[in-house]
Parts: C-alpha cells; structure tokens; sequence
C-alpha cells in the first residue's frame, strides 16, 4: 500500500522538476538581465505562421544572423525602391501618351462654362451660364442653380425657392392675408398659361409672381442653353476642332464666348501654322515627292527604263511614231504604238516617211528612191505615176498604185505591196506590154 500510495507522489514529482528545468532559463533571464533576443512587450505578439509546425522560428533570430538578416532587408527595401521608380515612369509615361492621344469633347462647353480644365486636362474657356445661373467654379465649371432675389414677391409664409431652397417670404402687403403661400386675394394662373409658349427662363403670372418656364427655367434638352432672350440654342462650339483647332476664342452661334485649348489637333495631325497638319507620307506613292506642314518626304525614282513619273506614280508613256510608217514600235518599258501611213504626198520607205524632192539619182526614181516616170531621162515614161492615165502605160510598181477608172490611183488593201497588174497589161487593154515596154 504505501508503494501504492508513494508512486503517485514520485510522479507528480518528477514532473514538477522537469517544468522546473524548462522555465528556471527564462525566470533566470528575467532575473538577471539577460536579453533572449525578443522585447517583453512583443513576446505576446509574435506570429507563428500556419504550416510551419507551430514553432517561433520565423520570430526568434539568432544573434549571428542578425547582420545577414539586417542586409538582406535593405537589399530587399532598394530592390521594392527601385521597382517603384521603374512603375512610377512607366506611368507617367502612360500618361504622356494618354493625354497626346486625347480627343477634346467638342460638346465640352454645353454642359461647362467659364475657364477650367477640360476633359484633356487643357485649359478651356467657356461662356458664362444663362438663365441667371452662376458658375460654381469650385464645383468643376459647372451651371449652378442660383436663388432669385425676387422670388417672394407676391408669396409668403415657408416655401423653397426656385433652387428648392427654404425661405420664408413676406411678399404680401399687410392687409393682406396669406393663402398657401400666395397673397390673399389673387389665385395664381397655371404655368402653361403664365409661359406660353416660352421654352424656358422667366415669366411673370397674373399674381406678379415669378415663375420659371420649362424645365424649372432650364431647356428640357440638358445640352440647350436659355438664353437672355428666354429661347433654347444649341451651342455650335465646333470651330474649336477647324477653324481654332490651334486655339483661339470665338462667339458661338449662342453668343457665349468660346476660348478653344491649344492645341486640339489629334496626334497624328500636329498643329502647323495656325491649322491642323497631317505630315507627308509617301504610303501609296511610287516616285516623286510630297511637302506638306512645311516637311518635303522623298518617295524615290522609277527603277524601269523609260517610265516616267506623273502624279507620284510611275507610268510608261505610249511612243511615237514620228517617221515612222506601216509598223509597230515597243518602247524600253513595253508600250507599243501602231503607226499607219505617211501623212500629205509622203512616201513610206523602209517603214520611215520620206518627202520626195525632186528625182533621185537614180533613173526613173525619185529623191525617195520610189519610182517615178517623170524621172526616166532617157527613153521617156515607161510607166504611168499616180494621178496619171493607165490607158497606154502601166502603173508604176513601188508605188502601191492600181490603174482605177483609167487613172492611177493607190491601191487599197495590204497598205504597201505592189498591185497586182502594176507590171502587166492595164485591165482595160491599154496595149501595154508585160515588161512595161510600149
């Protein structure tokens, strides 16, 4: 029984001395000043990360580590430094290129007014609101609402204004009483009938109320303006992308003045003096030049013998004939031209044109070489030549000439050979013989 009853008690023992040994370090720390590299007041905070064994060793670091962990987290914090400068270019990079690529909202001013930055970011002047709105400059150039100074006469008691403001008004004379915020004594007539056929701004009822026509004074359309006059305009503001791309202030067809940015040209089209500029380009273009914005670009030369350039395009004109006659001639870069017969009394030689001159000097032959009667010096015609009569002579052969009604006359067929009885009798029987004799 006693070993029994001992045995517990050794056992509760034997523990107590071994929680002992695992807090005499820590107690002993505490007691004589020991660092055991974690601030008291953080050891309560330390984070074990899930997945790692429940353990503190992302916590705790060893005293010889301290230097490598130290350089380790300044490499990493110039390294994050480094990334940050890179995005921060790059961004403002993105946003160079975002605001060249802008398009300006040429409907900018209908819904703005005074002078603030546009949707580019560029300075834009609008005109100023109608309708007796005034221009919340701090709310972004925007028409805003403003109260009428004269909006309680003929009203009284608490009513919200034509801003839906709260007032109280004292519009009524003293004798008089006050019914539903109108004075005693009057009932106010409809809008309709107050307005008419005023689309907007202000009109006086029956009552000397003022009431506001429209869209409670406003145009129904949000991008119409109400004028002084008290009708609706749509402003015009597109000059500002044509005739001002490059900046400068105009009267829109509202009579707002209008200060267009500078420049509101698109990227493509840079602004050159005082218009939008598209930059030459030779795309589409073979040869030549093009100057444009006040920039030449070169589009080069025709790389094929005998083309030509004509409008930036390279052709290969047609040749032609000059002498030449009864052929086909082909130029270096593939033109042909067909050319027919001589022109007047020319001959056509060889294919060249000749014009005879007189008798060559060979017998019986022109300056040409054509044959010719009236040039036979020795035994007289032994042939007849064109125009001439076949009765008694034959025509004369080279000459392309037939005997045709008793005269010789070119013949018409293969446009250069001899006739066929240009060396025989004549059809007739003009008694010639077969080798031209008489």
């Amino acid at each position: 029984m006693v070993r029994e009853v001992r045995r517990p008690f050794l056992r509760v023992g034997l523990a107590t001395l071994w929680v002992a040994a695992a807090i005499a370090p820590a107690s002993c720390a505490k007691i004589w000043g020991i660092d055991d590299g974690i601030p008291f007041p953080d050891a309560s905070t330390m984070d074990v990360t899930a997945g790692q064994d429940g353990t503190t060793q992302d916590a705790v670091v060893d005293a010889p580590g301290e230097g490598a962990t130290e350089a380790g987290a300044d490499a990493a914090d110039a390294s994050d430094a480094v990334d940050a400068s890179e995005a921060s270019d790059g961004s403002d990079a993105a946003d160079a290129e975002a605001e060249a690529a802008c398009v300006t909202d040429p409907f900018w001013c209908n819904t703005h007014c005074g002078d603030g930055l546009n949707n580019c970011g560029s300075l834009q002047g609008c005109g100023q609101c109608g309708n007796g709105d005034m221009c919340a400059l701090d709310a972004g150039n925007v028409c805003v609402c403003q109260s009428d100074p004269g909006f309680c006469q003929g009203r009284c008691g608490s009513l919200f204004d034509n801003c839906d403001a709260g007032v109280v008004c004292n519009g009524c004379d003293a004798s008089l009483g006050c019914n539903a915020g109108n004075c005693a004594g009057c009932n106010p007539e409809s809008m309709d009938a107050a307005c008419g056929a005023q689309p907007c701004g202000k009109a006086t009822n029956n009552c000397g109320q003022s009431v506001y026509c429209g869209n409670n004074g406003l145009c129904a359309s949000a991008q119409d303006l109400c004028t002084d006059a008290s009708t609706c305009c749509t402003p015009d503001n597109s000059p500002c992308q044509t005739t001002y791309a490059c900046g400068g202030s105009f009267t829109n067809n509202c009579g707002q003045n209008i200060t267009c940015s500078t420049p509101n040209c698109p990227a493509n089209a840079p602004c050159y003096q005082g218009a939008c500029c598209t930059p030459p380009s030779c795309a589409g273009l073979g040869c030549g030049s093009v100057t444009a914005c006040g920039t030449t670009a070169q589009c080069g030369t025709c790389s094929v013998a005998g083309q030509t350039c004509v409008g930036n395009q390279c052709t290969c004109p047609a040749p032609g004939c000059g002498k030449a006659c009864n052929t086909t001639i082909t130029n270096s870069c593939g033109a042909m031209t067909t050319c027919g017969t001589c022109p007047g009394s020319d001959e056509c030689v060889n294919q060249q044109c000749c014009t005879p001159a007189g008798c060559g000097a060979v017998n019986c032959q022109d300056s040409c070489g054509v044959a010719d009667p009236l040039c036979c010096m020795d035994s007289g015609p032994s042939c007849a030549g064109l125009g001439q009569s076949c009765a008694s002579l034959p025509c004369c052969p080279g000459m392309n000439l037939s005997c045709q009604a008793g005269f010789c006359a070119v013949q018409l067929g293969d446009g250069g050979g001899p006739s066929p009885d240009s060396g025989g009798p004549s059809p007739d029987g003009g008694g010639a013989s077969p080798d031209g004799g008489v």
